[in-house]
């Protein structure tokens, strides 16, 4: 007999890695960033700590963020709750890179 294997769907990890701009902005920007991923389903991991390189450079404030797939997080960052918090963003952030990256968690 032979059993059926579930398909493991690839989870997502959005990688953010930014240079604080202005820390009062950041406080406001912050929380409003968050209920969005919370709201559109991510879960935020890391956000800021200590970041050490063993090649190149370290990036200054990292967050990374957990989601149920690639599409998920495309779907998030198209979205008009993102959108609409770029000029707040842009005050407290800038942006050096984001990406995405699909893995298999343990």
């Amino acid at each position: 007999m032979q059993g059926l294997r579930a398909q493991v769907m690839p989870k997502a990890y959005l990688i953010v890695e930014t240079e604080i701009l202005d820390r009062e902005a950041l406080k406001v920007y912050a929380p409003l960033a968050g209920a969005n991923i919370d709201a559109a389903g991510g879960r935020r991991i890391v956000v800021a700590g200590r970041v050490v390189a063993f090649g190149g450079d370290a990036p200054k404030h990292i967050i990374i963020s957990e989601w149920d797939s690639m599409d998920k997080v495309q779907a998030y960052r198209s979205s008009d709750a993102y959108k609409n918090l770029s000029a707040q963003r842009e005050k407290a952030l800038k942006s050096i890179r984001a990406y995405a990256v699909e893995g298999i968690g343990k």
